[in-house]
């Protein structure tokens, strides 16, 4: 069997595990010892394997991992740094480590902007509620964007023609950011349908 080098996707640390064939970029679980790892495949090395090293499964993509083998993300407040632990990583829809989300929990009031710090080994219970993923602990939200070729309507009124711009729907994307959807009309004019 081939050895490869794995590198871990939460530390970006590097380790040489064998497997019967991966792919290069191919997501894997991995054991080091009885800790379990998710990493990307960098390729086949003629190096040692990692000392305890075993490989376990293949997986979609570094989140998908973490999911599928009962890991939290350990997350700090970014208003009060005494505010850590763990928040389950199904709660997640994209690989969080390094940025910033909203998250609105059981243990405290509202929404606050925590900081992604890395990955436990610790399923958490607690239900939680996590929207956005920013580069920074300011959380806020960055400027509304637009998709499509805007849409108008030529209205004829009293034998003139004139072009209306339309209210365009509204939707949030993955990180939170509002998009215009500019090949929409809202029904029912800004106040929607039935106003």
């Amino acid at each position: 069997m081939p050895n490869y080098n794995i590198e871990n996707c939460a530390s970006g640390d590097t380790y040489v595990v064998s497997a019967t064939s991966l792919s290069v970029g191919e997501v894997v679980s991995f054991f080091i010892g009885e800790t379990s790892l998710c990493g990307t495949v960098l390729g086949v090395t003629s190096d040692p394997i990692t000392p305890l090293s075993l490989y376990n499964v293949s997986h979609t993509d570094c989140l998908n991992c973490y999911q599928e083998n009962d890991k939290s993300f350990l997350v700090r407040a970014c208003t009060n740094p005494e505010l850590e632990g763990p928040v389950n990583a199904i709660y997640f829809s994209q690989n969080p480590i390094g940025r910033f989300s909203t998250i609105e929990g059981p243990f405290w009031e509202g929404s606050l902007c925590f900081e992604i710090l890395g990955v436990l080994d610790t399923l958490f219970e607690a239900t939680f509620i996590v929207s956005g993923y920013y580069d920074d602990c300011g959380c806020q939200d960055r400027t509304p964007r637009s998709a499509n070729t805007e849409t108008v309507i030529c209205v004829i009124c009293s034998g003139e023609t004139s072009t209306v711009t339309p209210p365009h729907a509204v939707y949030t994307d993955a990180q939170g950011i509002a998009v215009t959807q500019m090949n929409t009309v809202v029904l029912g004019g800004p106040d929607g349908l039935n106003s």
